[in-house]
């Protein structure tokens, strides 16, 4: 990371009120670090938000615990988001709320910066909605266990600027247990098999055969 960059835009996310004009705004944005690998989820949670660090809440650690098993420790990874504020709680009382389109559009530039700054050789989407912003893809099962060239990616192009990245980007499911995807066995074997990707990433610099 580039930190004469990093000091203002950490400010202008941490003084955006696009979503929130009326104020209670709470930006999470993970530190300044050498990290290797970039997480991209879908927003905070609301343990997120009351920490104001991302990914601290119980799927955060169960999430931390897969990087974990990759080898990959806190401070290999920067974590972001989709977007930088928590959205609140789903209609239905069940999880948290997706982000609209109009707060994915107002993160958008912010997460563009993240990710010219930190320019990750691993890039970790977690969860569908991140998945298809970098993917295309509509089903887990598609491509959760699979690692992809960011330069096969136009999703990923397209927010980097960048069609020829050197990256490598392994999906992952969505670390909340309110997702029941992980409750079939096969779908675990996919996650371990993603998760042995990233090892071989930060062990061998590519993916397995």
């Amino acid at each position: 990371m580039i930190a004469g960059a990093w000091k203002p835009l950490r400010a202008r996310i941490l003084g955006c009120s696009q979503c929130f004009p009326e104020g209670g705004n709470r930006p999470v944005i993970d530190e300044l670090g050498d990290a290797r690998a970039m997480v991209i989820g879908q927003a905070p949670s609301r343990t997120d938000e009351e920490s104001r660090r991302p990914f601290t809440g119980p799927g955060g650690r169960r999430l931390r615990a897969w990087l974990r098993d990759a080898g990959l420790g806190d401070e290999d990874v920067y974590f972001s988001a989709l977007t930088k504020c928590y959205p609140g709680r789903g209609s239905a009382g069940k999880g948290d709320r997706a982000p609209a389109k109009s707060e994915l559009a107002a993160c958008r530039p912010f997460l563009v910066s993240e990710l010219r700054l930190v320019r990750p050789r691993i890039v970790l989407p977690v969860g569908g909605l991140a998945i298809r912003a970098l993917l295309s893809q509509n089903r887990l099962s598609d491509c959760v266990g699979n690692a992809y060239r960011a330069e096969d990616c136009p999703g990923y192009a397209a927010l980097t600027g960048d069609a020829h990245s050197d990256a490598w980007i392994v999906p992952l499911p969505h670390c909340s247990g309110a997702s029941l995807w992980l409750n079939h066995p096969e779908n675990v074997r996919l996650l371990e098999r993603a998760i042995r990707h990233v090892s071989s990433l930060v062990t061998r610099g590519e993916p397995l055969d």
